[in-house]
């Protein structure tokens, strides 16, 4: 599946036309940071030098001076989708997938119109025998 931003309602509504299993993102920013933070600094994620563009957004990654003065922790929105790419992949599906198991097939089948009700809590039809 793909975690998408939750502001990407129309994309997911063409993934899921093309039968593209999607899920949308954590976007708590500074708990999303930390965590993914200790991710890496732990070594639990690594990131390879076959990826240098997400090496250098995550290098290149700024505070905002003007929230910082403000009493903000909140970064600087430039150059930022690879690094936000990289947060909602892990956030969402490590951190909040201990938070909650994530049934990927229920989501797909409701987002497709399928119902997912056990067959007793269905509307009968032709399909479904009773006991």
């Amino acid at each position: 599946g793909i975690y998408l931003d939750p502001s990407a309602a129309s994309f997911k509504t063409e993934c899921n036309r093309a039968n593209i299993r999607t899920r949308y993102a954590d976007n708590e920013v500074m708990e999303g940071i930390r965590y993914v933070a200790n991710m890496i600094s732990s070594g639990t994620v690594k990131i390879l030098d076959t990826c240098p563009r997400l090496i250098q957004s995550i290098q290149s990654y700024v505070w905002d001076s003007k929230s910082i003065t403000r009493g903000e922790d909140k970064p600087l929105k430039q150059d930022d989708h690879l690094v936000d790419a990289l947060r909602y992949a892990i956030f969402t599906h490590f951190y909040k997938r201990t938070q909650m198991e994530v049934d990927w097939d229920k989501e797909y089948k409701e987002a497709m119109g399928e119902n997912t009700l056990p067959a007793p809590f269905q509307e009968p039809s032709m399909h479904h025998q009773y006991f």
